[in-house]
């Protein structure tokens, strides 16, 4: 074992041990749960601990690689468009989720809303799609974090996956939503500091006139169909790639349940709303746009393509090794752990309280007490993160670009019904059926059998729902009386 891997080793097992020692302490001194206490932190969070969990939430992997990667692809405009259209579903969150809490107060998971708006049928194929849709999150932030730490501490890919995955599981299984909570408050610090820190080393050495030359040469370069687009704020390509971004993350924020664990936790409406709006759109945006800069035309500077930051393993070995030495790689491994992690516990929170007050009540014993449901929550929670790890070893080699394509169509068909329900009286569960099967239809037959049809897939898949329940509401006399909705007991 090299110098390296005993680094790399020490990061995982010493953060492990002080995540999991954070949530056994927020564990003790909430020993004597409620369902509500568990899931939702008792709804008691102050706006200080919400805004930084919810940026800890929003804060991915990709926040940085996903950035500089659009950065490299289509200059200027890609880390902008990443970074304004994949922010721009919680403009509809917001809201959503201040009606959900005043429509029914009493509502823990966005699956109790739907099944109380619609029928049964449709809460269970919702709680499959907030069940994937976190899953999926989850696996994909192990992955990059396995990748980096395979090429800077020759840590196995598989070992760094599993340990990753199960340290969260710990945790979140021990404390709930507290166990995230209270280890997103240190999260949040060593982000920034970290982050900060890489920033100054690279800006030491960086030359930011060279990388205006090197992207006017690129934009200009006799093979690109339209000279000087890498220098325009309002690229095409680029405005495209946003869409892209809004597509996917519509439904990643609006399928996870961790996001209305997280928001409905907030001790009143003024603190959720609040808390949204610092965490994730004055403390995370700086995040994605000074990497899109610093990495993303930084590479390019050094003549790094696209293909080279393909992989997250190639960001510390291809651009850090230029500005600095190899304990900053080590840094910026850390650095996307400490992301990894606290992103994957938003995912875990969600699944848990999807299982601990739905499932359980509704699918093996209904007059279940309260010891029994988090008992539950805690058991599955452990199984379910066994499965994504299990899932994440076997993605090692395989590209996500396809899986990333086709769970951005797959996500965002559910989310027309689900936004319309909330606010349009002329919706039922028929036409909110159809519209999600003809959705996923329109999306997926579009990337199959058009050459480059991933885009326009991804758009039909969230604009064909609308149009069917649009269309529905001209034969539907009835109208649903939201009034039901405030009579709720969970």
């Amino acid at each position: 074992m090299t110098s390296a891997s005993l680094i790399g080793y020490g990061i995982l097992f010493g953060f492990g041990i002080l995540f999991i020692a954070i949530a056994h302490t927020a564990n003790q001194r909430y020993s004597h749960h409620t369902l509500e206490g568990f899931v939702l932190a008792g709804r008691a969070l102050p706006f200080g601990y919400l805004s930084a969990a919810l940026f800890v939430s929003w804060t991915w992997t990709t926040s940085i690689i996903g950035s500089a990667e659009a950065a490299m692809q289509y200059g200027i405009s890609g880390g902008i468009n990443y970074t304004l259209w994949a922010n721009l579903p919680f403009l509809l969150f917001i809201p959503f989720v201040v009606r959900l809490r005043r429509l029914m107060p009493e509502a823990m998971t966005v699956t109790e809303f739907i099944g109380e708006r619609y029928n049964p049928l449709l809460k269970d194929i919702y709680f499959v799609f907030a069940s994937v849709v976190a899953m999926f999150v989850l696996i994909e932030q192990a992955v990059g974090v396995g990748m980096v730490f395979e090429g800077v501490f020759q840590i196995p890919f598989k070992v760094t996956v599993f340990l990753t995955i199960m340290i969260v599981t710990v945790y979140i299984s021990m404390a709930g939503i507290r166990g995230a909570v209270y280890n997103s408050i240190l999260q949040f610090v060593l982000i920034n500091i970290l982050f900060l820190l890489i920033i100054w080393v690279v800006l030491d050495k960086l030359d930011l006139n060279q990388i205006y030359e090197v992207l006017k040469q690129k934009a200009y370069a006799p093979d690109r169909a339209d000279p000087g687009e890498m220098l325009r704020v309002n690229s095409i390509q680029g405005f495209k790639y946003g869409i892209i971004a809004l597509v996917v993350a519509t439904g990643q924020i609006f399928l996870d349940q961790g996001w209305y664990s997280m928001s409905l936790s907030g001790s009143s409406t003024k603190n959720m709303v609040w808390g949204l709006i610092f965490g994730i759109f004055i403390l995370w945006m700086p995040i994605p746009l000074i990497s899109a800069v610093i990495f993303g035309h930084g590479s390019l500077s050094l003549s790094m393509g696209v293909e080279v930051a393909s992989s997250t393993s190639d960001w510390p070995l291809y651009f850090m090794s230029h500005f600095s030495n190899a304990k900053y790689e080590m840094v910026f491994a850390m650095l996307i752990f400490i992301i990894g992690t606290g992103a994957s516990a938003k995912c875990l929170v969600g699944l848990q309280a999807l299982f601990t007050v739905d499932y359980y009540k509704s699918k093996i014993k209904r007059d279940a007490n309260t010891r029994e449901k988090i008992r539950f929550g805690r058991i599955i929670i452990v199984c379910l993160g066994f499965l994504c790890a299990a899932i994440a070893i076997a993605l090692e080699g395989i590209p996500l670009l396809q899986i990333d394509t086709f769970c951005g169509i797959f996500f965002a068909a559910p989310c027309g019904a689900l936004i319309g329900g909330m606010y349009y009286d002329k919706m039922n569960g028929r036409v909110a059926l159809v519209s999600i099967v003809l959705g996923l239809v329109a999306g997926f037959g579009t990337w199959l059998f058009r050459e480059n049809g991933w885009f326009v897939g991804s758009i039909l898949s969230l604009i064909v729902p609308v149009i069917v329940i649009l269309a529905g509401a001209l034969f539907e006399k009835d109208r649903y009386n939201f009034y039901r909705l405030r009579q709720y007991r969970g």
